[in-house]
């Protein structure tokens, strides 16, 4: 930090400026009763304070930012579980109206094959009766 803030009062780009700088300063040497030196402590607290700041500022703007990017992505995540719980649902519902249509036209096409095999059988009995029948009244006239 003391770097950066030397490099901005220095307005110097290079960082072995800055270090010559900093390893050239004597803290004992510094008399804040010049009005030079003051002017070099106030100065230096001055940027050293808004590099903080800034820094500070951009921290705190990226935590939000970061922040906003975890709770739209959690946001989006809840919203496709929703969606494929809301289309697994629906899924089911209609598997399960498909498979009672299909249970329900079974039972018709069951209940439909029973009535003929009903009927069929009551033909064959009624037949069955008369051939008993015609066999009676032949055997009646032959033995006549």
């Amino acid at each position: 930090m003391l770097a950066i803030a030397i490099k901005t009062i220095y307005k110097s780009s290079s960082n072995e400026e800055a270090s010559t700088l900093i390893n050239a300063l004597n803290l004992a040497d510094i008399d804040l009763t010049s009005k030079l030196h003051n002017i070099f402590v106030k100065e230096t607290l001055i940027h050293f304070d808004q590099i903080l700041q800034v820094t500070n500022i951009g921290i705190w703007d990226f935590q939000k930012a970061q922040a906003k990017k975890d709770t739209a992505a959690l946001n989006l995540t809840t919203r496709m579980k929703a969606a494929d719980i809301k289309t697994t649902t629906k899924s089911t519902a209609h598997a399960i109206a498909k498979a009672t249509e299909n249970i329900q036209n079974e039972q018709s096409n069951n209940l439909a094959s029973n009535l003929r095999i009903s009927n069929l059988e009551r033909s064959l009995k009624r037949q069955v009766q008369q051939t008993n029948e015609l066999y009676n009244i032949a055997k009646k006239t032959k033995t006549q």
